[in-house]
């Protein structure tokens, strides 16, 4: 969304996926989901959580672990999260404001998807959020874009994440060059409705 795009959702009780959310124009996008609207990335109004919706893209203009918890309150099922931030303005520290309130999230991600990632400060304090809290986390994937593959960040991240800390024993971490040009979360398939996950690359 963004753009001045407006979206009503009246009635989708078996959507599951939903994408891509973005607040780069928040000014403008809205979106109305019956239960929850949302202006850009601002819940406005929120009388239930939408339990149908699985698979989330977002790009944000700053990476912010707030925002996402928030969005995570309104999808309490969501399995899948795709995720840009465009800049890294937000610290995304975490442990004192959510340290005593983790538990009731009751996280049920099984995969995440971190693009455009650099190893900067506010993305491994976002990405450290999720391994340690997530205890049904199946995968875990860190993709640098086509010209970012840094060998030497990518060997430091184990240490800077802490993986021995995270709360799914059965969690697994991979780190990918992109192999597409695609600036944004990967839409190349997001017109075919057979697919139960349009935002996954499979350049």
């Amino acid at each position: 969304m963004g753009l001045g795009v407006r979206v009503s959702v009246i009635m989708a009780p078996k959507l599951e996926t939903l994408g891509i959310l973005d607040n780069v124009n928040d000014v403008y996008s809205r979106l109305n989901f019956g239960t929850v609207v949302f202006k850009g990335f601002e819940v406005v109004n929120f009388t239930r959580p939408v339990s149908s919706v699985k698979v989330l893209a977002l790009i944000m203009d700053n990476l912010s672990l707030d925002r996402v918890i928030k969005l995570m309150i309104c999808f309490p099922c969501l399995e899948k999260l795709y995720i840009r931030g465009i800049k890294y303005g937000e610290t995304n520290y975490w442990r004192r404001k959510y340290g005593k309130t983790i538990k009731s999230l009751n996280i049920c991600l099984k995969t995440i998807v971190l693009d455009d990632y650099r190893g900067s400060k506010p993305q491994v304090q976002f990405a450290r959020f999720f391994i340690w809290n997530a205890a049904k986390l199946e995968n875990m994937i860190f993709m640098s874009g086509p010209n970012n593959d840094n060998t030497y960040v990518i060997a430091e991240q184990p240490k800077l994440l802490e993986f021995e800390k995270r709360a799914s024993k059965t969690a697994h971490f991979h780190f990918r060059s992109k192999k597409c040009y695609y600036d944004w979360v990967h839409i190349k398939d997001v017109h075919d409705l057979s697919l139960s996950d349009p935002f996954e690359c499979t350049c």
